[in-house]
This record gives structure tokens, sequence and C-alpha cells, in this order.
């Protein structure tokens, strides 16, 4: 499965209130933030508007507690 094969679920999960952590850490050699900004970006949704104009969030989700705090959007794109 490719990226594009991944993503195609995401913008109807964003459409249904369902929300969505993209997540690549700072040390993952294999995940590529950068890539999953622009995929992210790419995506045609209802919200994207609003998605584009909110700030990036950078944070750490090292608990449950941390990923709540997270929640400020429907999407974060947390590197």
């Amino acid at each position: 499965m490719n990226l594009e094969e991944f993503g195609s679920g995401i913008p109807s999960l964003l459409e249904d209130g369902i929300k969505v952590l993209v997540y690549a850490g700072k040390d993952d050699l294999i995940c590529n933030g950068q890539g999953n900004s622009r995929w992210v970006h790419a995506k045609q949704w209802l919200g994207k508007k609003e998605f584009e104009s909110s700030p990036t969030l950078y944070g750490s989700t090292k608990s449950t507690s941390d990923v709540e705090k997270l929640d400020a959007r429907k999407t974060d794109y947390n590197t």
C-alpha cells in the first residue's frame, strides 16, 4: 500500500468528525515529516481552509494528556 492509497480515506474521516493525528517523530528515520505535511495539505476536504489557517502545533505525545493538549484542531500535524 502506498501513501496515496493509505491517505485516500482521511478526508472522509475528517468530514465525519473523526479526529486525525499525523505524527512523525523527530528521531524517526523512516517517517518523513515534510512528506507528511505535503500530502496532508494536498488532500481536499471540507475543513481544509480552516485547517490551513490554524497554526502548526509542535509538541510531545509521551502520554494521553499530551495528545489531549494538542486537540486545538480536528487535525493536528505534529512533528
